[in-house]
């Protein structure tokens, strides 16, 4: 879980330039998602992922990760700050993020639902996922 906190905090962190190799990374961190929720796909079409990469779409990529077993909701704002919801599988929770793109804010706010439904799983005292830069 180490790591997906890791990437948690990269995404929040990274700058619009970096959402590729964010991107790259989250293919790797979640094709072994298996270990962080059931509904995760355990490997990608690795190739389909750089080509949309190579063309610019970020946010098609991102959907591709996050997969179709979590609701989500996704808003720039005027000032270009972006903002993620992802609703957890159960649906009584939701993790939030925001980051310098759509694509990132999305793969944080999966990677804090991922979190807090290990940490539900586990039983462990959930934490709250920092959004980035909200305080």
């Amino acid at each position: 879980m180490a790591r997906l906190r890791n990437f948690h905090g990269d995404c929040v962190s990274s700058a619009t330039e970096e959402q590729a190799e964010r991107i790259r990374e989250a293919a790797q961190v979640l094709s072994r998602g298996h270990r962080f929720h059931r509904a995760c796909p355990l490997s990608y079409n690795f190739h389909a992922l750089e080509a949309m990469l190579a063309f610019g779409a970020f946010e098609s990529a991102a959907l591709t990760l996050v997969g179709d077993d979590f609701g989500f909701t996704l808003s720039r704002g005027s000032d270009g700050a972006c903002l993620a919801t992802v609703l957890l599988s159960d649906g009584c929770e939701e993790a939030m993020a925001e980051a310098s793109s759509p694509a990132l804010a999305l793969l944080a706010a999966h990677a804090g639902a991922l979190i807090a439904e290990c940490e539900q799983d586990v039983g462990l005292p959930q934490q709250r996922v920092s959004l980035g830069g909200a305080a």
